[in-house]
């Protein structure tokens, strides 16, 4: 009896809380959830999950607009819904840079100051 116990946990009961945990990921990944949750149920040994590992590895999470709540990609700097400033910018070179810059790193203005050095 205690064997049988065993094997439902590894048969059903993991695959399905790594089908839930896929799911949520890929959603946030902008993936298909219901493709992903699938393979990782129907693909024997948790090798779906293997697999969905390595291809979500390649797809960054996509974040939400503070200001509407669209989903934005990380390299924007712009959210292209609202108009809203996701990050902050070099006004001499326009890479993006860290609120607690001093400098910017591309460029070396002054941040602080406003002024090129």
């Amino acid at each position: 009896m205690q064997h049988i116990g065993l094997l439902i946990l590894l048969f059903l009961v993991i695959p399905l809380i790594a089908a839930i945990f896929v799911w949520r990921d890929a959603k946030h990944r902008s993936m298909n959830p219901l493709l992903w949750a699938l393979a990782v149920l129907l693909i024997p040994g948790l090798v779906g999950l293997i697999i969905y590992l390595i291809v979500a590895s390649q797809h960054k999470p996509l974040l939400k607009c503070p200001s509407c709540g669209y989903q934005v990609e990380q390299h924007f700097q712009v959210c292209p819904q609202c108009g809203f400033q996701l990050k902050e910018t070099c006004p001499q070179c326009n890479q993006t840079v860290s609120p607690d810059w001093q400098v910017c790193a591309h460029c070396g203005y002054d941040l602080k100051n406003h002024q090129s050095l």
